[in-house]
């Protein structure tokens, strides 16, 4: 069952890295499926980065949006839970490496619905009112954000020896974004994503899809990264067209 787990927990983050790859191929303007903030067409996708949030990393001119992928996730008081190690990865790179960026939380409709209702909506409203907190809310909304804020608290105090003030915490929770992706084979957003990649002309929309998948996994085990001019080459400039080698080879293009 771990095992299993694993593999299809590798998988969907690889396919999530592929959906930023197919945004750079395809010249899409923006990507708000992966957080980015400003509708700014995606220049750089990283692997497995070094960052506090560390699965993926995009990058559109001054723009930066930190992925993590977790296929399936529960929201959990525990202070050792999955949930509570993805806001400690949070906080840390808030705390770390400060900036107007957006952390998003990948997941699946196979997620808890208090992470896909309840937290997203937590997120969302944090965004549009700093004075969220007042807003009405329900037992189970209410539950979702105090164990959100406990999190947040604690990981706060242990990196920087201090307490957390409200504006802080407010600040961390506007930069955070949850996403359901429903990639797997025959999911809602991977035919929306085939469809993009058969508009733009690609021969094998299906085959192309999983080379990126492939591709994806291995940039995340050599923790590289790939840049919109290396799918512009190998697609070929102003063509829209795969290459038939593409993306299986990388010595040639930018792939550093």
């Amino acid at each position: 069952m771990g095992g299993a787990a694993t593999n299809s927990g590798i998988d969907f983050q690889a396919r999530t890295g592929a959906l930023a790859m197919v945004s750079m191929f395809a010249e899409i303007n923006e990507l708000t499926a992966l957080g980015l903030p400003e509708p700014l067409p995606v220049e750089r996708v990283h692997f497995e980065t070094g960052d506090d949030v560390d699965d993926l990393r995009l990058s559109a001119g001054n723009s930066r949006s930190f992925v993590q992928a977790k296929r399936t996730i529960n929201l959990s008081a525990e202070a050792e839970s999955e949930f509570s190690s993805v806001i400690g990865q949070v906080v840390g790179q808030h705390v770390n490496d400060p900036g107007p960026d957006a952390y998003v939380l990948a997941t699946t409709s196979g997620a808890s619905s208090r992470i896909t209702g309840e937290l997203k909506r937590l997120f969302d409203a944090a965004r549009l009112n700093r004075g969220h907190a007042a807003n009405p809310s329900t037992k189970t909304e209410a539950n979702v954000r105090d164990t959100t804020y406990t999190h947040i608290d604690r990981h706060f105090k242990a990196l920087t020896k201090k307490e957390i003030t409200e504006n802080e915490r407010t600040e961390i929770l506007a930069k955070l974004h949850v996403q359901v992706l429903d990639l797997e084979a025959g999911a809602p957003l991977e035919r929306a994503v085939l469809s993009v990649l058969a508009a733009r002309g690609v021969p094998s929309a299906s085959a192309a899809w999983e080379q990126l998948i492939t591709l994806a996994l291995t940039l995340a085990k050599h923790r590289l990264s790939i840049d919109r001019p290396w799918t512009d080459e190998q697609a070929g400039t102003g063509a829209h067209r795969f290459k038939r080698h593409w993306p299986r080879s990388r010595r040639g293009g930018r792939c550093p």
